[in-house]
């Protein structure tokens, strides 16, 4: 498998198309961390629609909870592709998988490879047909 293929929980393969790193409280400059939070979490899957058009799955992963972390700093996004579909009349399946960090990733592909390890690519993603 190279670089770009990771493994999901089911053991398909999906092919990393686009990678996305943002504050959390991207355009917020001060306020209550709990209404920053309630708010960026309400409005992040339009915000990720809207970085990632298309007709993707989207999977937002559950952030830290609130007594451990007020707000994670980091929002990680991912587009992935897969060349087998989830239903059996069409041609691929996409998903954009969304997770929080408390740290900007030094090794991407690791953080990459345990965060998709997880991920339940056929409840998820979307078909696509070409």
């Amino acid at each position: 498998m190279s670089a770009d293929w990771y493994a999901t929980a089911s053991g398909r393969t999906v092919l990393l198309e686009q990678f996305r790193l943002e504050r959390f409280a991207l355009g917020v400059l001060e306020g209550r961390p709990d209404i920053i939070r309630a708010r960026q979490l309400a409005e992040l899957p339009a915000r990720m629609r809207k970085a990632f058009p298309g007709n993707a799955g989207q999977l937002i992963l559950e952030p830290p909870p609130a007594d451990e972390v007020p707000y994670p700093p980091w929002v990680l996004a991912a587009s992935l592709h897969s060349s087998e579909p989830v239903g059996a009349d069409a041609d691929c399946s996409a998903l954009v998988v969304v997770w929080f960090a408390t740290d900007v990733p030094t090794d991407l592909r690791a953080m990459l490879r345990e965060t998709l390890r997880h991920v339940a690519w056929e409840a998820h993603a979307a078909d696509g047909w070409y």
